[in-house]
Parts: structure tokens; C-alpha cells; sequence
């Protein structure tokens, strides 16, 4: 399952911009996974790319 998860973060950062702009912005992963894990654990998202949206929208990230 770890290597699963691993080849799915690294496809998005390679094809998704969004993705690739809250990495960045969040700089470690370890930041990145528990912003993530914060959120997933509250609030229901219909898609990873929801997910995506509303934590760029919270850093006031253009996208």
C-alpha cells in the first residue's frame, strides 16, 4: 500500500499544477499529510481534486 501511495503522489506531481503549487507551498511532506489528514478527518470531499481546491483557496492560492 506504500508503494502504491507513493507512485499516486508522485503522478500528481507531475501532471497536477495544483498539486504541485500546495506542495510548494506547504514545503515538507510531513506538513502537506497532516493538513491532509486534518481536513479528511472533519470534512467530506466529493473528489481529490475538492480537496485540492479548498486547501488552495485556504492559502489564498491562485488556481
Amino acid at each position: 500500500m506504500n508503494i502504491l501511495a507513493f507512485l499516486i503522489h508522485t503522478v500528481l506531481e507531475i501532471t497536477n499544477s495544483l498539486y504541485q503549487q500546495l506542495r510548494r507551498e506547504l514545503g515538507r511532506r510531513d506538513v502537506f499529510f497532516n493538513d491532509m489528514e486534518a481536513l479528511t478527518r472533519y470534512i467530506l470531499f466529493e473528489s481529490w481534486d475538492a480537496l485540492w481546491e479548498f486547501m488552495a483557496d485556504g492559502l489564498d492560492l491562485v488556481h
